[in-house]
């Protein structure tokens, strides 16, 4: 890092930092046979498909097993890689004013700029040797990860901080501090619902988005759910269709696989609010002092709550992976035998039925800012404003 007086009274400093994998987990399952076909269509991933298994079915059998050997569910090696870095990037700037309103004040600012990113094969971030094999996204299976970003990449990051601190005669002082802390949401990837009965490697549904450049090339089942109008599967296609063109990052994928976090959740801002009363007093020869405070966290979500708006001050918290669409059965097509169904019900956020005749003649997507449901739910607990009080004797 640098510190540097830039005159005026301004202090800079900059600071960078890189880091590189040199032993990272790696775990492959030596149990797993190769793929042995394909999907059919633009989506042409490695399946594996047992003798007995083909058009029109979606259950699982273990007929044709993957496994090399059967007596045995799955055999983990564990080993290492050093494919993998980071690196961190942080600006800062600061200044203190004296006498800014009156004599007897003063002001302290102080911004810093923060770009940071990871790549990973694996997080490592479970304690089990069969989640850390089968929970990471992937397009051609989980014995194939490929570099990717991290879970915890940090991303884009200010941090502003603005302090007046006013004496109020020789006894009383008051200090407002007002914190703004933004930064980029949190990374997750697009994957596929029951994705693992489509793949049928033995792991979970953890199988990347194809992103068709229209989704008139992927195959829908209708949807009829017991208490919603049927929704067609041209509707389907029209409702995923407008959501990856309404989304930045799938749009730029089109005729793609979405990489493992390459979105990421809305950026998130919050401001914290803190008062601080400074009492002083002479006892016994020596200044004493009683501090009084007032801490407003997440004061930007009470502005909101004033002022109407459920999204100040929210923040977003995720799984790491978000289903747009399901894997429903293998149907036959003009493309081959293994034609992937899907539904595209996760893209849907309202269905209308305006005529009662059970089919949807209305569909809504869902609020590309709310994916997670989290703006309407208000479910994370750090988007709520939280207020602490505080006294303390200073002696």
């Amino acid at each position: 890092g640098l510190d540097q007086e830039l005159g005026g009274g301004f202090v800079g400093t900059f600071e960078a930092q890189y880091s590189n994998t040199l032993k990272n987990v790696l775990v492959t399952n030596v149990n797993l046979r190769p793929p042995n076909e394909t999907l059919d269509g633009p989506d042409n991933r490695p399946i594996w498909v047992p003798e007995e298994y083909g058009p029109g079915q979606s259950e699982y059998t273990e007929a044709g097993d993957q496994r090399i050997d059967t007596r045995y569910a799955n055999i983990h090696r564990v080993g290492n890689t050093s494919r993998g870095y980071s690196y961190n990037v942080t600006g800062r700037l600061r200044k203190t004013f004296e006498g800014i309103v009156t004599e007897n004040s003063g002001l302290r600012t102080d911004v810093s700029y923060t770009y940071g990113d990871a790549f990973v094969v694996n997080d490592g971030t479970s304690s089990q040797i069969n989640s850390l094999w089968d929970g990471v996204e992937h397009v051609n299976g989980a014995n194939s990860i490929g570099l990717s970003r991290s879970d915890f990449s940090t991303g884009h990051r200010i941090i502003g901080r603005l302090s007046y601190r006013q004496q109020l005669g020789d006894r009383f002082a008051l200090t407002t501090t007002l914190v703004y802390d933004g930064q980029s949401g949190r990374p997750f990837s697009y994957v596929i619902g029951s994705s693992d009965v489509m793949v049928r490697e033995r792991g979970d549904s953890n199988s990347l988005l194809y992103v068709p450049r229209s989704a008139s090339q992927l195959t829908f089942g209708e949807v009829d759910p017991d208490d919603e109008p049927a929704i067609t599967p041209e509707q389907q296609a029209a409702a995923l269709d407008q959501f990856i063109s309404e989304n930045d990052y799938l749009s730029q994928q089109r005729g793609d696989y979405a990489e493992r976090n390459g979105d990421r959740t809305p950026w998130e801002s919050v401001f914290d609010l803190n008062l601080r009363l400074q009492v002083f007093q002479q006892l016994l020869g020596r200044q004493q002092s009683v501090e009084i405070t007032a801490n407003i966290f997440n004061f930007s979500s009470l502005l909101g709550d004033i002022v109407g708006q459920d999204s100040w001050g929210r923040r977003y918290f995720n799984s790491s992976q978000v289903s747009l669409t399901s894997f429903r059965e293998f149907t036959e097509t003009e493309d081959g035998e293994y034609t992937p169904v899907y539904t595209a019900q996760e893209v849907i956020d309202e269905a209308v039925d305006t005529d009662g005749d059970g089919v949807a003649d209305e569909v809504r997507t869902i609020d590309q800012r709310d994916i997670f449901n989290q703006i309407r739910t208000g479910s994370s607990y750090s988007s709520q404003y939280q207020v602490q009080f505080g006294i303390r004797y200073n002696f």
